[in-house]
């Protein structure tokens, strides 16, 4: 039992399982080896913790980061401690014996992109302090802040020290300024927005992110042999295991000739650095900040090519050029919703959709709302199938003018397709790592709503717009991804996918083919039921083909 300092986190929901804070607590004991302390967990299910750490209980009506305010509750920590809270998306790769010795008055970390801003990933303040940020967050009925938890501390606690300044050159971001490698003589590196550890890229960051981890800075790719999280093996995502750390129960295998071996038996999921190999040609490639490059660069000032050059540096720009398009125009943006009792149908592409034309039109019927994907508006209207909203996140698609549509436009989408929509139009913001924080800082002083949606699979990305909507139970049409047994890509004719590479892949015995992006949705399906599940959103899919058999492999818990 330490006399002085407590090291806290908190985990909440489904997005960690229990690994994740097992793991942050042999961090901190490897990198704290002579200074005694305990480990709180403040957790709503505080199943498969390791028993070296004590769990505490939320208060259970706080949601997301909102439950690290309730840290500062009084008598949540004795007078006279230390505590240094880390977020569970935070890597320790040095020594910290001289940042935890902070004897000051409250410090936080400064926000990497926000010059003067606050990040909320690590603080250190004496126990029995800053009781005021609690006491009066609830004063004002816990209000829902635009910019979370930070944006409260700013507000509440200004003037506090920050740990960039305090420990030059100790705290570090993974996205600013660890790729390939940390800077020399960083203790602490933050995972804020994504990658997270279980899908970053970086070999250094699997051999260091595990019980008995340790730094290998000669190690810069991702291996392809999974690593251990707590005596579970994973590939990628952890987060979308049961709170014991397993993964989903489904196994995808490809033929693809990648030169990377298939997923283990298992997993759904493949690394980001296998998912890009397996689509050389898609266009993509990586973000990787130069270690020359300094702390305060911006993602495009920070960002070096790799893969198939400037071709992913023009798309990259191209983005950030319609991202700034979109925001001069004089349309409202995306508000979350409060949870109702609506239900909601998202109408996808898939070929099945044609087997499902009546059962379609009855939920219209029955006063379900009908959200139209892309060009599926276009199937949609063919079919005399009435529908009141429309998701927009492609370049190409066929205007369909009707009376009445709410069109939900992101914010990529080139100037081209605000010209051609039609309607009552809302801007949504895609969540693109490199290109979300460069906005952000961009629109640090503008008050309208900034909800990003995060996916990085398109079609998925949907789903959770319609959840920030307030729907939470939805159904899924047309989101086959795969080919059907005629060799059709769409429910329609959309020939810029009629030459995408086609791959034999295997799933719970059955096999399937498919686009090398229709395998990227399909992995990030097993992810997001969980997500959904952990948040009380029903999950329906409907139809034939590769993410429906999935669905029906999972848990019926989660659908």
């Amino acid at each position: 039992m330490s006399e002085n300092l407590i090291i806290a986190c908190v985990k909440w929901g489904r997005t960690f399982p229990a690994a994740w804070a097992n793991i942050l607590y042999d961090m901190v004991r490897r990198n704290l080896p002579e200074t005694p302390f305990d480990f709180y967990c403040f957790t709503d299910n505080a199943a498969d913790l390791n028993p070296d750490i004590s769990a505490r209980e939320l208060p259970g009506n706080l949601n997301n980061w909102w439950n690290k305010l309730y840290l500062f509750k009084e008598g949540i920590f004795p007078p006279g401690q230390r505590i240094i809270y880390f977020d569970l998306d935070t890597l320790i790769t040095g020594e910290i014996d001289d940042i935890v010795k902070y004897s000051g008055d409250f410090a936080l970390l400064g926000d990497f992109y926000r010059p003067g801003g606050y990040g909320s990933g690590v603080m250190m303040w004496p126990g029995g302090t800053n009781h005021h940020i609690w006491r009066e967050f609830e004063k004002a009925g816990r209000p829902n802040l635009q910019g979370g938890d930070q944006i409260w501390l700013e507000k509440t606690r200004p003037g506090a020290d920050l740990l960039q300044d305090l420990f030059p050159g100790k705290f570090a971001s993974f996205k600013v300024n660890c790729r390939p490698l940390p800077p020399e003589g960083t203790s602490v590196v933050c995972f804020h927005g994504e990658p997270k550890q279980d899908n970053a890229d970086e070999r250094w960051v699997a051999d260091l992110w595990k019980i008995g981890g340790t730094f290998n800075p000669g190690a810069r790719a991702l291996s392809d042999e999974p690593h251990s999280c707590d005596g579970a093996d994973f590939r990628t995502d952890a987060r979308s295991g049961a709170n014991s750390g397993a993964c989903p129960p489904v196994e995808l295998r490809d033929d693809a000739d990648t030169g990377n071996p298939p997923v283990p038996p298992g997993c759904a999921e493949f690394a980001e650095s296998r998912r890009r190999d397996a689509c050389p040609d898609d266009g993509r490639s990586a973000l990787r900040a130069s270690p020359s490059d300094s702390t305060n660069a911006t993602a495009t000032q920070s960002a070096r090519l790799i893969g198939k050059g400037s071709r992913y540096l023009s798309a990259h720009e191209e983005k950030i050029a319609n991202i700034r398009h979109a925001i001069s125009l004089p349309y409202p943006w995306l508000e979350q919703k409060p949870p109702h009792g609506k239900t909601a149908a998202i109408i996808g592409g898939g070929a099945s959709l044609n087997k499902h034309v009546e059962e379609i039109r009855q939920r219209c019927t029955d006063g379900d709302s009908l959200f139209a994907v892309n060009n599926s508006a276009g199937w949609l209207a063919k079919n005399n199938i009435g529908f009141d909203n429309h998701i927009l996140s492609a370049a190409d698609f066929e205007p369909i003018n009707l009376a009445g549509i709410t069109r939900y436009c992101a914010s990529t989408c080139p100037p081209a397709v605000f010209e051609k929509a039609h309607g009552n139009i809302i801007i949504w913001h895609p969540e693109i790592p490199g290109i979300t924080e460069l906005i952000r800082l961009e629109l640090q002083n503008d008050k309208r709503p900034q909800e990003f949606i995060r996916s990085s699979a398109a079609g998925l990305m949907v789903v959770r717009l319609v959840y920030a909507l307030g729907y939470r139970t939805i159904h899924l049409y047309g989101f086959d991804s795969c080919l059907d047994e005629n060799g059709a890509h769409h429910a329609y004719p959309q020939p810029q996918n009629d030459n995408d590479r086609r791959i034999e892949t295997e799933s719970g015995g059955r096999q399937f083919q498919a686009a090398p992006w229709m395998l990227d949705q399909a992995r990030e399906f097993v992810s997001l039921t969980h997500e959904m599940a952990g948040n009380r959103c029903k999950i329906k899919v409907h139809g034939e083909g590769l993410i429906p058999y999935i669905a029906g492999l999972l848990n019926p818990s989660l659908l």
